[in-house]
């Protein structure tokens, strides 16, 4: 596994399975630096375990069900942590129809 250009429309610096490395395009260098997959997994499970930890934190008044807490985890993995707070929010209050995913950053 290699680093390479995200997708056409933003083509930033990325690597395993969607770990930004930096804005803008990799340099010829990066382009042939090798990832290890247990690199990869390890990214992935700290991310994973940090989202995990904000969607606690900021849904702290009501108990999610598996689905819900599962769509929050994937939402604060892709995304801000203040567009995180925002969106979950009104799941404290009950408000499920407020949450509503966006990614507008």
């Amino acid at each position: 596994m290699r680093y390479y250009n995200d997708a056409p429309a933003n083509g930033n610096c990325t690597w395993g399975i969607g770990t930004l490395a930096h804005l803008g395009p990799c340099t010829q260098e990066e382009l042939t630096r090798t990832v290890l997959p247990e690199q990869v997994n390890a990214v992935l499970q700290s991310r994973v375990r940090d989202a995990e930890r904000r969607v606690k934190a900021i849904v702290t008044e009501r108990q999610l069900t598996q689905a819900q807490f599962d769509a929050a985890v994937s939402f604060a993995y892709n995304s801000s942590n203040v567009n995180t707070r925002q969106t979950l929010s009104p799941a404290n209050d009950g408000n499920m129809r407020g949450v509503v995913f966006t990614n507008d950053e």
